[in-house]
C-alpha cells in the first residue's frame, strides 16, 4: 500500500525527505523517507535498536471526508479539566479513522499499543498490547461541549467531561469515569484576564489510575485532589505567581504512582535594565519534605555583550544543604562569532565552561564546547569523577538541500559518545498540467517560536511537541510546525527526546498554543535551564 502511494503515476507532485545517521549516544543506526503529495503523506522507517532490527510506518490520507491512518501514529489523551498537564499521549500501531461534520468529530483506532523507538533521523515501533479506542466530541454550541473518551485493553478506560465557557474569560470543565479500572473524577475553572490568570482544578483519584493500563504508556504525571495557580501582572514590568499541586508520579505502568505536593511562590521584574526572577519551592514527597531557592538577574550591557547570574539551593529533610551558583558573559564578536563564558561553584568546586559558534558561510557552522564535568559513573581508575569535555558539531550543506550533521557529547561514563545524520529533500512530478505549477498545498498555519537558556543565547537540538508533531530547534533555536486549519494546540518540550546528551530543566514554557497564519504568528519562547541531574540521559544497554 505504501509503494502504491510513493509511486502512483496519477500523483501530482510528490515531496519526499530522506533521512540517515548513527549514533553511540542513542545506540541507534538506520534511516527513513517522509513523504508528502495531494491527498495523502507518511513515512517509512528502518534500523537497529539496542542491537535489534526494529521498523516503522505511517500512511495518512483522506476518503470522502474520513481521515484514515495506517501504522504507527501518537494519540492524544486530553480531557477538558487537564488545566495543569495537558500532554497526555501514548502511541499505536494499527489502523484509524477520524471525522469532523458539522458539531460532532470522532477517533475510531484499532491494533495495539507500541513502545516508540529510535532516533533523531528515523523512527519505528514494537507493537505491544491490543486496544481499541473510540474517542467521540459534541460541540453543542461555541460556549459548552461534551466529550467521551472509551479504551478497550487489559484494563478498561471510560471517561466523559463537558467543557462550559459561559465567558471568553471564564470556563468551567468536568470529567468523570473510570481509567484502567480506577475512579475518576474532577472539576476545574479557569479565569483568564489581561493582568490575572487563575487555576483552580479538585481530582479525585487512587495511587492505581492511569488513563490507559498498558505497559508501554508514557509515564506523564496526574494532578490529584485540590490544585490552584494564581498569576498577577499588576505592571508591565512586573509579575507574581503562587501555586500548590498535588501529583501522582509513576514509577513503573504496573506499580502504583508516587505521590507528591509542590507549592510555588514566585516573581519576575525589569529593574533599571536588569531582568530579576526569584522562585520558593517546598515540596513533600514519601514523609520527606524538601526546600529550595532559585534567583537569577541578567542585564544587556551594549549590542554586543549580555551577562548573567544564576542562584540555587536546596534542603532536603535528614540530608545536606546543595547550592550552585554561575556567572556568565556572553560576547557577539561578529555577526557570525559569538563566545560564552561560564563560572560555575557547586559541591566545594569552581568550573570554568567556555563555548562558542562560528558561522563561516549559510552552508557550513561549527560549534565547540569545553566544559569541566562531574561524573558519576566514571571509575576512579579513569581518573574519577571530573573531568574535561568538549562537544563538538557540526552542519554542512553541500549543495542542494542536502544536510550533513555531525555531534559528540559526553555520557554519564565519561565516554564519548557521537551522533551523525544526513538528509536531503527531493521532489517528483508527473501529470502536471501544462502550466507546470505544482499542486501541492503546504499547510499555511503554524506554531513557532524560539528556545534560549537563562542567559538568552539560543538552544539548538531542543525536541519539542506541538498536537503530538515533533520538531527540532535549529542552530538559532527557531523552529516551526505547519498546521492545516487555525485552531489550539497541545504544547510542550520532551525533555527525553534531545539531539544532545546536555541535561535541562524547564524555567519557562507555554502548554499549548494558537496556530496563525506564519506573517501573523506570535512566537513563543521557551527557557531552558542547564542542571546537574543527569539521570534523563540515555546510556546503551
Amino acid at each position: 500500500m505504501l509503494l502504491i502511494a510513493l509511486w502512483s503515476p496519477s500523483s501530482h507532485a510528490q515531496i519526499f525527505h530522506p533521512q540517515a545517521g548513527s549514533s553511540s549516544l542513542f545506540n541507534a543506526h538506520g534511516g527513513s523517507v517522509e513523504f508528502q503529495a495531494p491527498g495523502y503523506s507518511g513515512s517509512l522507517g528502518a534500523g537497529v535498536v539496542d542491537g535489534r532490527l526494529v521498523f516503522g510506518e505511517v500512511l495518512r490520507t483522506q476518503f470522502h471526508g474520513y481521515g484514515l491512518t495506517a501504522g504507527d501514529d501518537v494519540l492524544p489523551f486530553n480531557l477538558p479539566t487537564d488545566v495543569f498537564v495537558a500532554d497526555h499521549y501514548f502511541f499505536g500501531k494499527g489502523l484509524g479513522i477520524a471525522k469532523k461534520s458539522g458539531r460532532m468529530d470522532f477517533v475510531v483506532f484499532g491494533g495495539a499499543t507500541s513502545l516508540a523507538l529510535g532516533a533523531p533521523y528515523f523512527s519505528a515501533a514494537r507493537a505491544e498490547q491490543p486496544f481499541g479506542l473510540f474517542f467521540a466530541q459534541f460541540q453543542q454550541s461555541p460556549q459548552l461541549r461534551f466529550l467521551i473518551r472509551t479504551i478497550a485493553s487489559e484494563k478498561q478506560t471510560v471517561i466523559v467531561g463537558m467543557e462550559w465557557s459561559p465567558r471568553k474569560w471564564l470556563s468551567y470543565s468536568f470529567s468523570g469515569g473510570r481509567g484502567a479500572d480506577s475512579p475518576y473524577l474532577a472539576n476545574a475553572v479557569v479565569i483568564e484576564g489581561e493582568k490575572l490568570t487563575f487555576k483552580a482544578a479538585y481530582i479525585s483519584a487512587d495511587q492505581t489510575f492511569q488513563r490507559i493500563g498498558t505497559q508501554s504508556t508514557p509515564l506523564v504525571s496526574e494532578p490529584i485532589k485540590d490544585n490552584f495557580y494564581l498569576g498577577l501582572r499588576p505592571l508591565p514590568n512586573f509579575s507574581f505567581s503562587l501555586s500548590r499541586q498535588n501529583v501522582l508520579s509513576p514509577v513503573t505502568s504496573d506499580q502504583p504512582s508516587l505521590e507528591g505536593t509542590i507549592h510555588q511562590l514566585g516573581a519576575n521584574t525589569i529593574l533599571y535594565g536588569v531582568r530579576l526572577s526569584a522562585n520558593l519551592y517546598q515540596s513533600r514527597v514519601s514523609a520527606k519534605d524538601t526546600v529550595g531557592y532559585a534567583f537569577s538577574a541578567e542585564r544587556a550591557l551594549g549590542g554586543k555583550l549580555e551577562a548573567g547570574f544564576d542562584f540555587y539551593k536546596s534542603k532536603s529533610q535528614g540530608d545536606f544543604a546543595n547550592q550552585s551558583m554561575t556567572a556568565h558573559l556572553r560576547e557577539a564578536i561578529a555577526q557570525s562569532f559569538s563566545l560564552t563564558e561560564y563560572v560555575t561553584r557547586s559541591g566545594g568546586q569552581t568550573a570554568l565552561n567556555i563555548g562558542g559558534e562560528f558561522l563561516l558561510s549559510n552552508r557550513f557552522s561549527i560549534s565547540l564546547s569545553h566544559e569541566t564535568a562531574y561524573l558519576p559513573f566514571r571509575a576512579t581508575t579513569g581518573g574519577g569523577p571530573f573531568t574535561h569535555v568538549y562537544n563538538l558539531s557540526l552542519q554542512f550543506r553541500p549543495f542542494g538541500n542536502l544536510q550533513l550533521a555531525a555531534n559528540t557529547n559526553v555520557a554519564p561514563d565519561g565516554t564519548i559518545r557521537y551522533t551523525t545524520s544526513a538528509g536531503d529533500y527531493l521532489y517528483r512530478s508527473s501529470g502536471l498540467e501544462s502550466n507546470g505549477m505544482l499542486s501541492l498545498k503546504i499547510a499555511k498555519y503554524v506554531v513557532l517560536g524560539k528556545v534560549v537558556d537563562a542567559a538568552g543565547a539560543p538552544l539548538a537540538g531542543v525536541a519539542l511537541q506541538a498536537d503530538g508533531q515533533m520538531v527540532f530547534s535549529n542552530r538559532e533555536g527557531e523552529f516551526l510546525v505547519r498546521f492545516p486549519k487555525r485552531r489550539k494546540v497541545n504544547f510542550k518540550v520532551s525533555l527525553d527526546d534531545f539531539l544532545t546528551a546536555t541535561p535541562y530543566t524547564i524555567i519557562a514554557a507555554p502548554t499549548n498554543a494558537e496556530t496563525a497564519l506564519e506573517e501573523q504568528a506570535i512566537p513563543l519562547t521557551v527557557v531552558l535551564q542547564r542542571t546537574s541531574d543527569i539521570s534523563r540521559v540515555r546510556l546503551p544497554q
